[in-house]
């Protein structure tokens, strides 16, 4: 769709009448369409690795797991459990308004606007999708502009299966961002960095739309006292330098306890060249950075803060930078302060579990905490940290359980998603109350006399 040639005022036109019309409501006809998009992005599954190698330069098999995958299995998730998820729900009635029935009706909140970042370009459009397929909404897609490929491939799909006036692909820059934000919606879904997400914020509360924004911000990693060194650096490798660290969940930094700092810093080495050799740059499973003022952004955080004792190779035209670790930043230096979003990770030795907890305590609230040790200590960071979510001993994988909920706190997100929460945020959760007219408690009118035996009941 080129952009000069969207009427965006006429296409939300055309989906408030069509949502009005009612079939979006029918469960039967949701799980259809979510079969159907799974079927169509398993046509297209080549197409989609191409698409966003072309963008990202990921390899076919992490495109596969990461973004592929990943929704195949929240689709099947979805259409095995909504009807279960769309039932009415029976809560208990006070004797104030006995005699009735109450209930909470989920029902679907309209037309819904989805803004998708650059990172996962074709999962974190697809995830929230299913969510506000399977609420009964009507839903326009906003593509990243950084991400072409994908983008035109995401529209191709979407338009085979779902006339516009259901679901829509809105593809363009940010001036056409600009002009969604400018028009009403029952719901907006932005998945991105806090900046904009404050701007959407901004245009939501203009219409009064309710919203849910996936942030990031700076996910820390605490090493303390951890058994199998090696394990805990493999995993830590990987979550770091996934979609080359281009990931709101990838671990920011490390804190590790300093009596074992020498030796992880060994194993993340050791693992760094497994994973990726010793030129990541010819390695086919490490992907680029989105643009060349990326790198150059990454370069100045990289080589203005602390040692590299790792990595640090740079190519701008190729959009590279290579796995880097960095001994001891300064606290206050831009790499400490800002989300890196990029394959460079800190390292920071810490005299103790408390002295890992009060740095973190004392900087925004991040989207996940990864920590690296034994039970009683991993019991001390839940209770006494804040955070999206935690993850023990590993990382990034809490977020493909669809039993969880996925999201953050504070500056990292407000509002979550995955599995039954997507349906959840999607759906209005509607109060309702059926009264009878056989019996009437007459203290409830003037003059309001209860009496004193029966307070205690009310």
């Amino acid at each position: 769709m080129e952009e000069e040639h969207i009427n965006i005022e006429l296409l939300i036109k055309n989906q408030y009448e069509f949502f009005k019309s009612g079939v979006t409501r029918d469960i039967e006809k949701r799980r259809e369409q979510l079969l159907k998009l799974k079927e169509t992005i398993i046509k297209y599954e080549k197409e989609i690795e191409e698409s966003v190698y072309l963008d990202l330069g990921k390899s076919s098999a992490e495109t596969y797991l990461s973004e592929i995958k990943f929704v195949l299995s929240e689709i099947d998730f979805s259409i095995k459990n909504i009807k279960k998820w769309a039932k009415r729900q029976c809560v208990p009635t006070s004797l104030m308004v006995y005699p009735s029935r109450s209930s909470i009706v989920y029902e679907p909140y309209g037309v819904v606007l989805i803004i998708a970042p650059f990172n996962y370009p074709f999962q974190l459009l697809i995830a929230p999708l299913i969510g506000a397929i399977a609420a009964g909404n009507c839903a326009i897609v906003k593509p990243s502009h950084l991400t072409i490929n994908t983008g035109k491939i995401l529209e191709k799909i979407i338009s085979e299966i779902f006339p516009e006036r259901y679901i829509a692909v809105v593809n363009g820059g940010p001036s056409v961002v600009n002009e969604l934000l400018k028009n009403k919606f029952d719901y907006i879904f932005f998945t991105g960095g806090e900046k904009f997400g404050r701007e959407v914020a901004i245009a939501a509360a203009k219409n009064l739309t309710p919203y849910t924004l996936e942030l990031g911000g700076k996910s820390p990693c605490i090493v303390f006292d951890a058994d199998n060194l090696n394990l805990c650096a493999k995993r830590i490798v990987w979550g770091k330098f996934l979609n080359a660290g281009q990931t709101c969940i990838a671990p920011d930094y490390i804190l590790v306890k300093k009596e074992q700092k020498n030796e992880l810093i060994k194993y993340l080495k050791v693992n760094i060249q497994n994973f990726f050799g010793s030129n990541p740059q010819l390695n086919k499973y490490y992907p680029r950075l989105i643009t060349e003022n990326t790198v150059e952004r990454l370069s100045h955080l990289m080589y203005s803060s602390g040692e590299i004792i790792f990595g640090g190779d740079i190519n701008i035209k190729e959009k590279f930078i290579s796995p880097t670790l960095i001994d001891e930043p300064s606290v206050e230096s831009d790499i400490m302060k800002e989300e890196i979003f990029g394959p460079i990770l800190p390292i920071i030795g810490v005299e103790s579990l408390e002295e890992a907890v009060e740095f973190i305590n004392n900087r925004e609230k991040p989207l996940a905490i990864y920590f690296f040790g034994n039970s009683k200590d991993s019991k001390k960071i839940i209770d006494k940290t804040s955070s999206g979510g935690v993850c023990i001993n590993d990382t990034i994988m809490h977020i493909i359980n669809p039993n969880l909920p996925f999201g953050g706190i504070g500056n990292s997100g407000i509002g979550v998603y995955h599995g039954e929460y997507s349906f959840l945020a999607f759906s209005h959760k509607k109060p309702c109350m059926k009264r009878y007219l056989y019996f009437d408690i007459a203290f409830r009118y003037p003059p309001f006399k209860i009496p004193k035996w029966i307070e205690k009941f009310l």
